[in-house]
């Protein structure tokens, strides 16, 4: 009976999102090529170009996640191209693959801009690590879209949110709980999932704190129909941000879950 090496078979390809389009700047055709396979293997969609002008003629209407781009380059080198993307603001994450490996040659690259540096020859796991790796870096470091329900705004970036227009003074626990009601607009949060979260920022000190915040809160934003919302009690489970479009026919504030 044969046993499989788990270390032999690593795959990368749960990280591709479908349709996830990487571009590849590589004049030698059957390294390219070869890079293209790879990435196709994985559940990416590979692009490739020839050349930094050839990248630049389609930079305008590009939707790249991420560019694999090469130092040796007919016309203007990768660093160079390297240098015009983030002078016009193109900030695609770059992996720079190349046989340059001396110490000032990779300081030179990251000077420039590059986010990654692999040196050839290339390996096909390694490269599909790095890749899924800086894409998993970016989806984290993405600012958080804000959130416009009912009569609130919240900027997760900022830690700030309004009513109406006006600013609301939370602290940082308050804040914390009401992204989580918001971002889970009309979802079931466990009274066990919010405490977890919440003590973060200190250790709760009864069972009843996650009850008190949400009190506290409740009365802070003046969560009611009246404002486009209703915070619903589960009993036994937690609670519950529902969007509400007739503040005269509002949800009831307390329901039980079967």
């Amino acid at each position: 009976m044969s046993h499989r090496d788990p270390a032999t078979e690593i795959h990368t390809h749960l990280d591709a999102a479908p349709g996830t389009i990487i571009g590849i700047v590589e004049d030698d055709l059957t390294e390219s090529n070869q890079l293209s396979a790879w990435l196709s293997a994985d559940g990416y969609t590979p692009r490739e170009y020839a050349s930094a002008e050839a990248y630049q003629a389609d930079a305008a209407s590009s939707t790249l996640r991420l560019l694999l781009l090469d130092w040796q380059l007919p016309g203007a080198s990768g660093v160079e191209l390297m240098q015009w993307m983030r002078a016009n603001k193109r900030e695609t994450p770059v992996i720079f693959i190349t046989g340059r490996a001396s110490e000032i040659d990779i300081v030179t690259a990251f000077r420039a801009g590059a986010d990654d540096y692999l040196i050839k020859p290339l390996r096909n796991r390694e490269t599909l690590a790095r890749v899924a790796a800086m894409l998993r870096r970016v989806e984290r470091d993405k600012p958080a879209a804000a959130l416009n329900i009912g009569a609130y705004s919240l900027n997760p970036q900022l830690q700030s949110i309004t009513l109406r227009g006006e600013p609301v003074e939370l602290r940082n626990r308050e804040f914390k709980l009401a992204l989580m009601l918001f971002q889970s607009i009309n979802l079931i949060l466990p009274r066990a999932q919010i405490a977890s979260a919440l003590s973060a920022y200190g250790p709760l000190d009864t069972s009843r704190t996650v009850d008190t915040q949400i009190y506290r809160l409740r009365k802070k934003l003046e969560l009611s129909p009246t404002n486009g919302v209703m915070l619903q009690t589960v009993y036994n489970v937690g609670y519950r941000l529902v969007e509400v479009a007739d503040a005269d026919d509002p949800p009831s504030r307390m329901i039980n879950v079967e």
